[in-house]
């Protein structure tokens, strides 16, 4: 396919992706890196990575205050980037970011009037089309 636009998480593994795909200028965002997680226990407890990860998610998921973001300011910055690409004149555009932040950039397309393909878990390195 050929993209008029990319943009892509400024985190480097997003941007190694996008250069694989597009081979013009990428635009980093840093509103579409992931969301950040941080430990909930503050205190020296020695436990597998994995479950810190998990734990993480979770307080975020329920907007435990450990979190230096909540889920709603993952859906106030979603939103604001949509609406800023849903006002170019360009019609392909590719996005690269993270598997946590495609799932709400995927609500967030949907509600704003495209279709596309479905996802509860985005895959690692899957296109998905949305289209209008």
């Amino acid at each position: 396919m050929e993209w008029d636009i990319c943009y892509s998480s400024s985190l480097s593994r997003a941007v190694k992706t996008a250069e694989s795909i597009f081979e013009e200028e990428i635009i980093k965002k840093e509103i579409l890196r992931e969301v950040p997680i941080a430990s909930m226990i503050r205190k020296n407890i020695l436990l597998p990575h994995k479950i810190w990860l998990i734990l993480g998610r979770l307080a975020y998921l329920f907007s435990h205050k450990s979190q230096p973001e909540s889920i709603d300011e993952t859906k106030v910055r979603v939103k604001n980037f949509i609406s800023e690409i849903v006002s170019l004149e360009e019609s392909n555009i590719l996005i690269v970011s993270h598997g946590f932040v495609m799932k709400f950039l995927q609500k967030e397309l949907i509600r704003n009037g495209f279709k596309g393909e479905k996802f509860n878990r985005a895959k690692n390195g899957q296109i998905y089309l949305f289209e209008k």
